[in-house]
């Protein structure tokens, strides 16, 4: 695209712009939140007359990234006194976002925990509710000579016989329709 050159205002060095964005903000509650489209000033003018209302967030990529701080303090002096000016480079915005994913990541993961113990204590749950049912049938096999290490054993096959089947067909099902629902 175009380059735009941008003069200090002492002159003693030009800036050459590569890049330029503008990204309109509204406030939320204090906190300033990404516009969710990009639009022209008119556009924002039909939408929202009062320009009083209006707020803009530009980003400048230069060509020279040791330049930065001497572009950011031109740029404070074209503005009135009373604007907010601030400036933020690339990195920060990077780390700012590496920090949201790691809370989000973090909530997720102690969210998926209490959800792991929780089907662990149904499991638990279901597994003795069936020995409960099979009293009489436990009787019937230590009557005929079982120990109980042997009617454990069989308890224990016949769950587990169950459930790694169970996982394996879930876990070929997720992989299977995890693209179709991410699509």
């Amino acid at each position: 695209g175009d380059r735009i050159e941008v003069l200090i205002r002492d002159g003693s060095k030009t800036f050459e712009v590569v890049g330029l964005a503008v990204t309109a903000r509204r406030p939320y509650l204090g906190f300033s939140s990404e516009a969710f489209a990009f639009a022209l000033p008119s556009t924002l003018e039909a939408m929202e007359p009062d320009r009083g209302r209006w707020h803009w967030k530009y980003g400048v990529r230069i060509a020279e990234p040791d330049e930065v701080g001497r572009f950011v303090r031109s740029a404070i002096g074209l503005y009135p006194d009373g604007a907010e000016i601030g400036w933020r480079t690339w990195e920060s915005l990077r780390d700012e976002a590496n920090e949201m994913v790691r809370i989000l990541s973090l909530f997720i993961g102690v969210f998926g925990l209490f959800a792991i113990v929780a089907a662990a204590l149904v499991i638990v749950n279901v597994i003795g509710g069936y020995v409960l049912a099979q009293v009489r049938d436990i009787g019937l096999l230590k009557s005929v000579g079982w120990t109980p290490r042997q009617v454990a054993a069989l308890l224990l096959l016949e769950h587990v016989g169950l459930s790694i089947p169970a996982a394996l067909l879930g876990i070929a099902i997720g992989f299977l329709g995890a693209p179709l629902v991410l699509r």
